[in-house]
């Protein structure tokens, strides 16, 4: 399913090892304020905190994001582990954000994983998808 939007429901697949992740995305194009934003997308998700089978999580190394301008085609793929995410905790949940940068103009469309420090990846969160201009 494909989500345009600021905020995503979450798929009902889960996945062996991690629980699914729930993606949503705002996005910066050629009208964007500050320069920097131009061509970037920023991501927006909850971090899992327990396996698909209701387990404790312990080992996230970290999170993948897989891009591309076909949807449910994602040819790119950026890892960012989790010392290095931008995660923030407001009581109810662990809310992490990153951004993509140097997108040219076109409808982007992301997804991404979850993995464990054994190299275990969760099943893809829903699809988002942004145009950037």
């Amino acid at each position: 399913m494909t989500v345009t939007g600021i905020r995503a429901k979450c798929s009902a697949a889960s996945s062996i090892v991690l629980a699914l992740l729930c993606l949503s995305v705002t996005c910066c194009g050629g009208g964007a304020k500050k320069s920097d934003d131009a061509g970037t997308a920023t991501l927006t998700w909850i971090a899992p905190e327990k396996n698909a089978d209701g387990s404790t999580l312990h080992g996230l190394a970290g999170f993948r994001i897989y891009y591309g301008t076909t949807s449910g085609s994602h040819g790119r793929s950026i890892a960012i582990p989790a010392d290095r995410a931008r995660c923030e905790n407001n009581g109810k949940a662990t809310q992490c954000t990153a951004a993509v940068k140097g997108l040219s103009s076109g409808f982007y469309y992301f997804c991404m994983t979850a993995y464990d420090e054994g190299g275990h990846e969760s099943d893809y969160s829903n699809e988002v998808s942004k145009r950037i201009e």
